[in-house]
């Protein structure tokens, strides 16, 4: 849908195929760097596609679900319903220090398209600069700002995790 919503734009798409994102998950792909060359509002639209299908084809799940009779055609449809969203949520979402769809659209509108290289390459210089008084910039503490948010997400996940499958947190148990 990338390569359509590319297309639409009058932008050329100059591969598409499957890999194992991580070398675990199938994904489907397709190059759409020629969109660089548009509008933001394009680049956008074309980072949106593919969570907005993902939340398309799982409401059809959800909808064929609702209207199916219980038992196991039920069961699937639910949870796949649900596997589409999920994955349209983690897709979305910029703070996981993943290149995703959410990472290319805040980077988009931030207006910083190597954010994360950028922001990973800062952080070793960090201290020796606040040892200096050398005043940060603005695009400065938007890439702490994004790795703040990129640390936080991930132990948060992590924590969630370890609590869901019952891991004993010494000092912590989330729900109570």
């Amino acid at each position: 849908v990338h390569a359509l919503a590319c297309k639409a734009y009058g932008r050329k798409v100059r591969e598409m195929g499957f890999f194992l994102l991580q070398g675990i998950l199938p994904t489907f792909y397709a190059d759409v760097t020629d969109i660089f060359m548009s509008s933001r509002r394009a680049r956008v639209i074309v980072d949106l596609a593919g969570p907005m299908v993902e939340v398309f084809c799982g409401s059809l799940a959800f909808i064929g679900a609702y209207v199916s009779e219980p038992g196991i055609g039920q069961s699937l449809l639910f949870g796949v319903g649900l596997l589409l969203w999920e994955s349209a949520v983690l897709n979305i979402y910029p703070f996981n220090f993943l290149e995703m769809d959410g990472y290319n659209i805040l980077a988009d509108l931030l207006a910083m398209p190597a954010l994360r290289q950028q922001a990973l390459a800062f952080l070793p210089t960090l201290p020796q600069r606040l040892r200096n008084g050398t005043r940060l910039e603005k695009a400065e503490w938007i890439q702490l700002g994004y790795l703040a948010l990129c640390l936080i997400s991930v132990f948060a996940y992590v924590i969630a995790h370890l609590d869901a499958i019952g891991v004993k947190i010494p000092g912590h148990r989330l729900g109570s």
